[in-house]
């Protein structure tokens, strides 16, 4: 299992008074989101409900003018049949209504209206004579107050006529009153309703959050496999409840792969620390001998520097585990910086081995220590395991220049592959205090520098048995072929562990 990440996120357990805290550090309180989906709710319910009242109160005027209209033109209709049938006064039934001739002169009224008064004026009736309808409303005292008339030009027995005729506007007024009161008091009552409903609906659906909630609240480091309860369905919140167990899967098992670190950490030091405490127990002992002093103090040194080594790279891994971004350096030549880490190692190899360098000349944005610090982990691994033989190629295919480190050692053991890059993976001999024992975390700092820097790392076994490991980082610039540095005057074909590399014209460094 791999083993990364920080803790915390799980070992402070959530406090259910956070929101609280968190709406008192912003200077004002602020509403649950219960509270605000209700309001925006409740106000979404009041402009719809107003808006519905307004389109009801100007469909009811609308309507109830229509039907006056429409009541008006049917009494001029019927005092027009009335007319026609042999009568020539107006129908007992019109309480309101006033015939003109085409010179101006009344030929019939209602009782209900004075003999003097006249219901058009002379251009009025020009109008309508002209036109062929008016109609107008005005304050007529025996009608109640506001009312509204009605002139249309007809003919009867040939001869031409106005008939006006008029009615109340009272009831409409009532009616339309009426509907306005039963509005003011309904509307309120309606939106307060709908609101509550809101409420209801918003506390059913914030449920299964609120359980979400209380469970989150009861998870701590001491009981890390806790989960959300997720509710029924494929909505939002199963969507968020099913996100938030992935994301504390993930950060239980970077807790355990930290707690893991830990644990080995502390074994690997705690393996110096005690021979070197037995050194100096014997030094103690033997206080006169200096042959067994001297020795005891070249054991505690070698000791100190293992420790020594080990603080640097859990240094490392820890600045790497807390910088994720990608750093930026400037471009540096690879096949070059290949070269000086092997002049600078030669000393330290075993005599016995082989090493060279080929390739060709590329540039790639990586800080030298970095990349230097990545390849001599790897020819360490070489000078520990290879036989004869490591070998260092340089290749670049499309945007991407990889550098292989290959020996013809016995390669991983089976099943290490996959865990090659985790830290603190090793063999089951590499734990021994054997000379050049690693401690298993050489490759796992290899793999965050390229990750530090927009490259990636891979392990491999080659055709004839032994490790590859090839570091891949991006090209900066075209592939430029640097001239030929032969020292050994030969040039050499690449070895069969890097067939799969880019078979481009190389220049061989060797090492002497």
């Amino acid at each position: 299992m791999r083993r990364s990440g920080r803790p915390s996120a799980l070992t402070t357990p959530a406090s259910p008074t956070a929101p609280a805290t968190l709406a008192r550090r912003r200077g004002r309180p602020r509403l649950t989101l219960r509270g605000r989906l209700t309001t925006l709710f409740a106000l979404g319910t009041a402009l719809l409900v107003l808006s519905m009242c307004l389109l009801l109160v100007a469909f009811q005027s609308r309507n109830s003018d229509q039907l006056v209209t429409k009541g008006l033109r049917q009494r001029i209709d019927r005092i027009v049949e009335s007319f026609r049938s042999g009568g020539d006064k107006l129908p007992a039934t019109e309480i309101y209504a006033q015939v003109f001739t085409q010179f101006g002169t009344v030929k019939d009224l209602s009782s209900a209206i004075g003999a003097d008064e006249y219901l058009l004026t002379p251009s009025q009736q020009r109008f309508v004579f002209q036109s062929g309808s008016l109609q107008f409303d005005r304050s007529i005292p025996a009608l109640g107050g506001h009312a509204r008339l009605l002139a249309e030009p007809r003919s009867i027995d040939g001869t031409a006529v106005v008939i006006v005729v008029g009615s109340s506007l009272v009831p409409e007024a009532q009616s339309r009153r009426r509907l306005l009161l039963t509005l003011a008091v309904a509307a309120p009552a309606l939106v307060m309703l709908l609101g509550l409903a809101g409420w209801w609906i918003a506390g059913a659906a914030l449920r299964p959050v609120r359980r979400m909630t209380d469970e989150a609240a009861a998870i701590s480091h001491a009981d890390t496999g806790i989960r959300l309860p997720l509710p029924a369905g494929t909505d939002e919140i199963a969507h968020l409840g099913s996100t938030l167990n992935a994301m504390l899967d993930r950060l239980e098992s970077s807790f355990r792969r930290e707690r893991a670190f830990v644990d080995d950490a502390s074994h690997e030091l705690r393996t110096p620390l005690a021979i070197l405490r037995g050194e100096l127990e014997l030094g103690l002992l033997h206080p006169g001998d200096a042959a067994e002093t001297r020795r005891m103090l070249t054991a505690s040194i070698d000791e100190v520097d293992r420790l020594s080594r080990l603080a640097d790279d859990l240094l490392v891994l820890a600045r790497a585990g807390s910088d994720r971004s990608t750093e930026v350096a400037p471009p540096i030549d690879l096949l070059a910086a290949c070269e000086r880490v092997v002049n600078r190692l030669r000393p330290a190899l075993r005599p016995e081995l082989d090493v060279s360098v080929e390739g060709r000349a590329c540039s790639s944005q990586i800080r030298p220590d970095q990349f230097e610090r990545a390849l001599t982990n790897l020819m360490a691994n070489g000078n520990r395991f290879a036989a004869q033989r490591i070998e260092i190629h340089v290749t670049t295919k499309d945007a991407t220049a990889t550098v292989a480190v290959a020996d013809d050692g016995q390669g991983f053991p089976p099943g290490l592959l996959e865990r090659a890059f985790e830290r603190f993976t090793v063999g089951n001999a590499a734990r021994t205090r054997a000379p050049g024992g690693g401690t298993g975390i050489g490759l796992a700092i290899v793999k965050a520098i390229m990750e530090r820097h927009g490259g990636t790392v891979s392990a491999t076994n080659g055709p004839t048995g032994g490790a590859v490991v090839a570091l891949s980082l991006p090209l900066v610039a075209p592939e430029i072929a640097a001239p030929a540095l032969d020292r050994s005057a030969s040039v050499a074909a690449p070895v069969p562990a890097m067939a799969a590399a880019d078979h481009s014209v190389t220049a061989r460094i060797s090492s002497p």
